[in-house]
């Protein structure tokens, strides 16, 4: 059971995919944080790692868990222009492929960080599904 903690530290996670990519995720934890921490990554929406998926990761940094807002796209892109967006989530959805290993990069690059117990780790999506 995780203690509600209202203090937490966020910073950028920067860690590549398998095939190369720069991905630039938002990591939130508790601060301090006692003992390992169970991980829950975020699937952002199609805009990319916007306000609303680390406020979400806060949230949960709030409640004693550690929280990383992927990055799909690569390279911090954001967008709020649709077009772009539907742009690039038709290129990930093309590949599905490729859309897996970029969320696993994340899981990962969550499951390593010291804090974070790796045998206790979730998943949500803000709206992308996967």
């Amino acid at each position: 059971m995780n203690m509600v903690q209202s203090a937490i530290v966020s910073r950028e996670l920067r860690y590549t995919s398998p095939e190369g990519t720069t991905l630039v995720g938002y990591l939130a934890m508790p601060e301090p944080a006692k003992g390992t921490l169970a991980g829950v990554v975020i699937c952002p929406e199609w805009w990319g790692v916007t306000e609303y998926p680390k406020q979400r990761a806060d949230e949960l940094a709030a409640q004693g868990y550690a929280a990383l807002a992927i990055d799909v796209y690569g390279d911090a892109k954001v967008t709020e222009q649709a077009a772009q967006a539907n742009e690039w989530m038709s290129e990930l959805t093309s590949n599905q492929n490729l859309l897996m290993q970029r969320a696993k990069a994340g899981l990962d690059a969550l499951a390593a960080q010291p804090q974070v117990d790796p045998d206790k780790l979730a998943a949500i999506a803000c709206e992308l599904t996967l």
